[in-house]
């Protein structure tokens, strides 16, 4: 979700902004409860609501869609995301 987070952030503050745009997770969870507003079957919040609320909210304003592809698929542009991803795991963030 931080992750998620960030690259919306990003987004946001690039000038122009960018948007319409889709994000692939490999995360079949998050695209469920994003779907659900982040809610449990008793009506309950997820742990870590607060990230879903900041996420929800730049997603309409930027009208970016989530959508899941499974971590083990060979889809060239998810190969090249997959890579980033791992790279960018190497580099300082502020929390």
């Amino acid at each position: 979700m931080y992750g998620i987070l960030m690259a919306l952030q990003f987004a946001n503050n690039e000038s122009p902004k960018l948007n319409n745009f889709q994000i692939v997770c490999d995360s079949p969870i998050f695209v469920k409860y994003y779907k659900r507003e982040w809610k449990k079957n008793n009506g309950e919040p997820v742990a870590n609501y607060h990230f879903y609320k900041q996420i929800v909210k730049l997603a309409d304003e930027l009208n970016v869609s989530f959508c899941y592809l499974p971590e083990n698929s060979e889809h060239p542009d998810f190969l090249s995301a997959k890579l980033l991803a791992q790279d960018g795991l190497g580099m300082p963030f502020k929390a």
